[in-house]
């Protein structure tokens, strides 16, 4: 739990930086179920919606057909700033990262991308379906 609560502060901020509009179709999403537990187990004191992962158990969790404008994401990946999904959005913004020496998380970035186009809706879309039918009896 070291970092959760630095984690969850530094995602409040991104999010806040966004108008009210831009928070109706913002996706919170974390690339690991511990970062979105602990979005999730700290958010309500910031009033953050729910943070979601295709990881683990979260990917069940996951809502289908939602259309996302924004994605404020919680990565490990360092590198996540480089690859092409990235060119799906109108921006990108390294807002902050995991600073805590001794978190799990640290080095995590937040990354808010803003403007997605069609191409990354769909690009998600098919990616959970298809993650969700590796389950399906």
């Amino acid at each position: 739990m070291l970092g959760w609560k630095e984690m969850t502060e530094k995602v409040a901020a991104a999010y806040n930086t966004l108008s009210d509009d831009e928070k109706k179709h913002t996706l919170l999403f974390c690339d690991n179920y511990g970062e979105a537990g602990a979005v999730n187990f700290y958010g309500g004191k910031y009033t953050l919606p729910e943070a979601y992962s295709d990881n683990g158990s979260f990917l069940y969790w996951l809502p289908m057909g939602i259309h996302i404008d924004n994605l404020l994401l919680v990565t490990d990946d360092k590198n996540e700033m480089q690859p092409p999904f990235i060119k799906k959005f109108t921006s990108a913004i390294l807002c902050d990262s995991i600073t805590n020496v001794y978190a799990r998380e640290q080095g995590s970035l937040i990354i808010l991308l803003k403007g997605a186009n069609a191409d990354m809706n769909k690009m998600f879309q098919e990616k959970i379906a298809k993650d969700k039918a590796v389950f399906k009896y």
